[in-house]
C-alpha cells in the first residue's frame, strides 16, 4: 500500500505545490481546525482539486494493461484518504469512480455504492487479462445489480464458469447498450426455454466482439459498421453458422481489422453459391482461420474472403484429412495451396523478402503440435504485436522496434497430429513458399520415440522441396534426431524436378544441396562426448565426402568451424573447436 500511495502522490506532486503538499498531509494537521485557522490546501478551489485527480488518474491508452489498471485503482482510493477534506472532494467527483470499480473482489456493498457515485459515467466489467470470472453465488448477484446500470457499461469481460446457471436469466445482454464498445464473453449460459434463443447486444455497436466457447447468437439487428475486431472460437454446435452465412454476416463488417473464426462453422453439405460475390476487407490485418472437424467449409469461408494484401494468414488449426473423401484430397489441397500462393506470391517474386521459416513440433501442446510459417508463436506475433497499429510488419526474432521488421505478410500453418498422412498438409501447402526460403529454424522438444514415422517420412519428404536454403537454425532436438535422418539421403534426378521444381543433371543430389550455414541455437549442449554434438560432426563430414560442405557457425564469437579442422579433429571437444577461428 506504501508503494501505491507514493505512486499518487508523486503524481499528484507535479500539479500540486510542494509546502501545500507537505502541509496538508503534516500529521500535525489531523482534524479541520476551528474558526478562522485554515489549512492551506483548503483555499484551493475544489475544481482545481478534482482537475488534479483526474490527472492523476489519467490512462496511458485507450486500452491499458491489468496493472496500469490496478494502479489507477489503487490511486483513486489514496486520493480520498488522504484526509476528510480531500475525500469530501473525491466523492463528489463521480468521473473519479468509473474506474475504481471491482467487481471480482470488491464486496457486495462497495459494489452498489460505487456504482452510484459514479453516475451516469461509462464503466468496464473486468479487463482482458483478468475477465470477471462468474462461479458462485455472490458473483450472480453482481450481475443481478447490473440491471440497472447495463446502459452504462463500455466492455463486458465475462468468464461464465460451471454452476449457478439455472439462477441467472441472460438479459443482462439482451438490453440495448449504446456506449458498448467491446464485448468478451466466454462459457455457456442457460437458455428460460430449450429452443429460444438470445439475441446478443441488440441494437448496439460495439467495435470489438469476442466469443469463446458459447451458445450465444448474434443479434440481426447489431449493427456492424463499426466492428473491427471479432473471434468466435468454440462456439457450440447448435449456434454455429455455415459458411454461407458467415460470408453474408462478414459482408457488413467493412471495417475489420482481426479476423479469428475457430471451430465455429457448421458443415451443412452445401457450398456457398456462385452468385455471391468475394467479401472484401480491405481493413483487415490478421486473418485467422481453423476447424477441428470439417475442411469444406474451412476452405468454402477462406476461399471466399479478400483480405487487404499485407493481411496475415493464420490457419490453426487445419482439419484432418479424413474429413476429406480420399478421392478429393489432392483437390482440396492444391485449392489451399492456390489460395495462399494468390495471397503471398507476389512477395515470392524475390527470395530475398522471404523471412526465415519456422518449423515447430509441440508433441504436448493442447491445440497445435506442428507449426509451420514466418513466425516462432503465433499466438503472440499475430494477436499482440499486431495490434500495435503503429507498427507495419512482424518484428524478426521477436524484437519490437520498427526497424528491425519486414516487409512480408505473416503466415502460420498448425496441425493438430503429428501423423505422416496429415502431416503431409505442410509440404502441399506450402511448397511454393518451401521451394524459395533460404533460411528455416526448427524447433521441438525431442518426440522421436513418440513418433518415429513422422521424421523418417513427412520431414524428410519437407526438407527435400527447399532446394534454395542456405541456412538452418537447430536445437539440440533437431541436431540428434533430423540431421542423422537426412544424412545419406540422396535426391534422384526425377525427385529433383519434382520436389525442387529445377532441373538437375545425372548425378544424385544430396538433401539441401544449397545448405552453407548450420546455427545451433544458444541452448544447445555440444560437450564433448555428447550425442548432439557427434550427430553434428557427422553430418558435416556425410556433406564434406558428397562434396557439399557446411560451415557451422559459433553463435558466441560469430566465427566459422572449418570443414577441414572438423574432419582433423574429430575426437576434440566441440566446445573448443567454437573457440578457434578459423586459419
Amino acid at each position: 500500500m506504501a508503494a501505491q500511495r507514493s505512486f499518487s502522490l508523486g503524481k499528484l506532486s507535479r500539479f500540486l505545490p510542494f509546502d501545500l503538499l507537505v502541509m496538508s498531509l503534516s500529521p500535525k494537521f489531523g482534524r479541520f481546525p476551528r474558526g478562522r485557522n485554515v489549512r492551506p490546501v483548503q483555499l484551493i478551489p475544489t475544481e482545481i482539486i478534482q482537475a488534479i485527480f483526474s490527472f492523476a488518474v489519467q490512462p496511458s491508452s485507450g486500452d491499458i494493461d491489468l496493472e496500469e489498471k490496478d494502479l489507477i485503482r489503487a490511486t483513486i482510493f489514496s486520493c480520498s484518504q488522504v484526509c476528510r477534506f480531500w475525500r469530501t472532494v473525491a466523492r463528489g467527483y463521480s468521473p473519479l469512480w468509473a474506474n475504481a470499480i471491482d467487481f471480482q473482489e470488491s464486496s457486495f456493498l462497495a459494489i452498489q455504492e460505487l456504482l452510484q457515485l459514479s453516475e451516469p459515467h461509462l464503466f468496464d466489467v473486468g479487463h482482458r487479462s483478468a475477465p470477471f470470472q462468474v462461479y458462485r453465488r455472490r458473483d450472480i448477484l453482481v450481475l443481478h445489480i447490473l440491471q440497472a446500470h447495463s446502459h452504462r457499461i463500455r466492455e463486458w469481460n465475462v468468464d461464465y464458469c460451471a454452476g449457478h446457471r439455472a439462477e441467472f436469466h441472460p438479459w443482462l445482454l439482451s438490453h440495448p447498450s449504446p456506449g458498448l464498445h467491446t464485448a468478451r464473453w466466454a462459457g455457456p449460459i442457460s437458455y428460460p426455454h430449450p429452443n429460444s434463443n438470445l439475441n446478443l447486444l441488440p441494437n448496439s455497436a460495439p467495435r470489438r466482439l469476442y466469443l469463446e466457447d458459447t451458445d450465444l447468437t448474434l443479434s440481426p439487428s447489431m449493427s456492424l459498421l463499426r466492428l473491427t475486431h471479432l473471434s468466435v472460437c468454440n462456439w457450440r454446435p447448435s449456434r454455429r453458422l455455415s459458411s454461407t452465412q458467415w460470408i453474408r454476416f462478414l459482408a457488413y463488417t467493412p471495417r475489420l481489422q482481426f479476423l479469428t473464426i475457430r471451430d465455429s462453422t457448421r458443415d451443412d453439405g452445401s457450398q456457398i453459391p456462385f452468385t455471391i460475390p468475394l467479401v472484401h476487407l480491405p481493413d483487415l490485418r490478421v486473418m485467422s482461420l481453423g476447424d477441428s472437424i470439417s475442411m469444406v467449409p474451412l476452405l468454402d469461408l477462406f476461399s471466399h474472403l479478400e483480405p487487404s494484401p499485407m493481411c496475415a494468414i493464420n490457419l490453426d488449426p487445419l482439419p484432418p484429412l479424413s474429413s476429406v473423401a480420399p478421392a478429393a484430397v489432392n483437390q482440396y489441397l492444391h485449392m489451399f495451396s492456390s489460395r495462399l500462393f494468390a495471397h503471398f506470391g507476389a512477395f515470392c517474386e524475390d527470395p530475398s523478402n522471404i523471412p526465415q521459416l519456422e518449423l515447430a513440433v509441440r508433441p504436448h501442446s493442447p491445440r497445435c503440435r506442428v507449426t509451420l510459417g514466418t513466425v516462432r508463436d503465433a499466438d503472440i506475433a499475430l494477436v499482440e504485436h499486431l495490434e500495435d497499429s503503429s507498427t507495419p510488419g512482424i518484428p524478426v526474432d521477436g524484437s519490437t522496434t520498427a526497424a528491425d521488421t519486414i516487409i512480408f505478410p505473416a503466415l502460420n500453418i498448425g496441425l493438430a497430429h503429428l501423423e505422416g498422412p496429415e502431416l503431409h498438409q505442410l509440404s502441399a501447402l506450402s511448397s511454393w513458399l518451401l521451394q524459395r526460403a533460404t533460411t528455416l529454424r526448427i524447433t521441438f522438444g525431442d518426440p522421436f520415440n513418440l513418433y518415429p514415422s513422422f521424421f523418417q517420412t513427412e520431414i524428410v519428404k519437407l526438407l527435400s522441396r527447399m532446394g534454395n536454403l542456405t541456412k538452418l537454425v537447430v536445437d539440440e532436438g533437431t541436431i540428434r534426431a533430423i540431421l542423422p535422418m537426412i544424412q545419406g539421403r540422396m535426391l534422384q534426378p526425377q525427385e529433383v524436378m519434382n520436389f525442387m521444381g529445377i532441373q538437375a543433371d545425372s548425378h544424385l543430389t544430396p538433401i539441401l544441396p544449397n545448405l552453407e550455414v548450420i546455427e545451433p541455437a544458444k541452448c544447445v549442449n555440444l560437450d564433448q562426448g555428447g550425442e548432439a554434438a557427434f550427430s553434428l560432426l557427422n553430418f558435416m563430414a556425410w556433406r564434406r565426402q558428397v562434396g557439399c560442405p557446411v560451415d557451422v557457425v559459433d553463435f558466441g564469437a560469430g566465427s566459422k568451424m572449418g570443414r577441414s579442422r572438423v574432419v582433423r579433429r574429430y575426437g576434440m571437444d566441440v566446445a573448443r573447436l567454437f573457440s578457434i577461428e578459423d586459419g
